[in-house]
């Protein structure tokens, strides 16, 4: 049955992307198809009525393929292949965070790319892909046209499709499927610190170079991890910082992973001179 399941996901899946609206429905043109994306703290520039902020998209391609299409009595057709979402689309405002994500190899806790036919009222979705811990595994940028080729990973998938009726107009309960591929992460990052001391011109230790280094053993990858100065603003952490010795009482930090886990925060009080510690 779960051979089955896969050969008909992957059949499923692979006609949907190719053909993004029935053969009925046919009669509209392919330039009233429009691909928003939307990711966890990212922001496109769409415009579009429903999609402000989303990230344009001018191709999306996905497959899933298995070792063969049916299991036979000697054994079964292995494990399915979910290959990434390899998306197309323009430099925008997204483009740096992206290339940020894939640098540092961070994920994205959530994101949805959506299949829009144009309505009245705007942009009516058909076809959704709800995706869970994202990753950016390659980014290729095409000079002579300014687009730009991401490959997305994943963790999770959920598939939603809405039934189009006769006027190309999608209608009734949406079709749905999803797949895990990994158990769900319940366990929180953890974050270490280290100084180093910053000498003045006379040899005197005037600041501290701060370091934050993470891991997460529950799997979903570290989304973020942030630090503030005594008691201020969150901050993201981006890279080795530095506190003043005469200014600095209070330093506290954390991170979170793509499954939303949050470490408790750390804190150390430089006032009273003590070890870092944990929050209860």
């Amino acid at each position: 049955m779960r051979n089955l399941l896969l050969a008909l996901l992957a059949s499923m899946v692979i006609v949907l992307v190719a053909m993004p609206a029935p053969a009925e429905a046919a009669s509209a043109s392919s330039t009233d198809i429009r691909i928003y994306m939307q990711l966890d703290g990212i922001e496109g520039e769409s415009r579009d009525k429903g999609y402000e902020k989303w990230i344009a998209l001018q191709a999306v391609d996905f497959e899933l393929t298995g070792p063969s299409a049916w299991a036979s009595p000697a054994g079964g057709a292995g494990k399915a292949n979910f290959e990434r979402f390899e998306i197309a689309k323009q430099v925008d405002s997204a483009t740096i965070p992206l290339l940020l994500k894939e640098a540092k190899g961070s994920s994205i806790a959530a994101g949805t790319i959506v299949y829009t036919r144009a309505g009245a009222r705007g942009p009516t979705p058909y076809l959704t892909f709800d995706l869970q811990h994202i990753t950016i595994s390659s980014y290729t940028y095409d000079a002579d046209t300014g687009s730009e080729s991401i490959s997305l990973g994943f963790g999770g998938i959920r598939w939603s499709y809405w039934p189009l009726d006769s006027k190309g107009t999608p209608s009734g309960k949406p079709i749905q499927g999803e797949w895990n591929f990994s158990p769900t992460d319940t366990i929180a990052p953890t974050t270490t610190i280290t100084y180093a001391p910053v000498l003045s011109a006379g040899n005197r230790i005037t600041a501290l170079s701060v370091t934050l280094a993470t891991a997460d053993l529950g799997g979903s990858g570290v989304a973020r991890t942030e630090y503030r100065i005594n008691g201020g603003t969150w901050t993201s952490y981006t890279g080795a910082f530095t506190i003043e010795a005469a200014s600095t009482h209070t330093l506290e930090w954390r991170s979170i992973d793509a499954a939303g886990n949050s470490e408790k925060t750390w804190s150390a009080d430089f006032d009273e001179g003590t070890p870092p510690r944990q929050a209860a």
